[in-house]
């Protein structure tokens, strides 16, 4: 869901088992960035809204990545972001032990360095540019005061209290 620049689709790709890689974009402009992913046989692209595209299709996936802008104020896609979407659209359309990623999560790491660096040598054909064990890791520290705060939040995005994220990490809802 969503194409971006296509890096994306470029690294899912280098993985062995990836039978078949998808796009759905609605924006045909910015998918001319990344010419490497778009030359590989295994990926096709459809140009249509990736919800529209998931509610009107019975396929099935082992993994479906949300590649997506943040939501914002009056944003098209505050609704991708929200409990029912995922219930309702997304769930739906994985296979058995299927998994959706997206960039929205305070899971903790729970794999070190060295175990991080053996899984992508596994699943990955040729070398990924910017990503290691290290900068996995590196990626998930956050200081006290936000670990703390991340503790204690429990609210669900439903669609009626989305929140934006504003200035400097700082959220509001959507109602303030």
């Amino acid at each position: 869901m969503g194409g971006g620049e296509g890096s994306t689709a470029r690294e899912s790709l280098k993985h062995k088992d990836v039978e078949k890689s998808m796009i759905v974009d609605f924006c045909r402009e910015h998918l001319t960035e990344n010419q490497e992913a778009f030359h590989d046989d295994k990926l096709h692209i459809v140009f249509n809204d990736a919800k529209d595209e998931l509610e009107k299709t019975e396929e099935k996936f082992d993994v479906i990545v949300g590649d997506l802008p943040d939501p914002i104020e009056g944003g098209p896609w505050n609704d991708l972001y929200t409990k029912p979407f995922y219930e309702q659209v997304i769930k739906p359309h994985l296979k058995d032990n299927g998994i959706f990623v997206t960039q929205a999560s305070d899971e903790p790491l729970k794999l070190n360095i060295e175990q991080l660096n053996s899984r992508i040598q596994e699943r990955i054909r040729g070398d990924l540019l910017y990503l290691d064990g290290a900068s996995i890791v590196s990626s998930t520290v956050v200081n006290k005061m936000i670990y703390t705060l991340l503790l204690k939040e429990t609210q669900v995005l439903t669609g009626e209290n989305v929140r934006f994220v504003y200035g400097h990490g700082l959220t509001k809802n959507a109602e303030e």
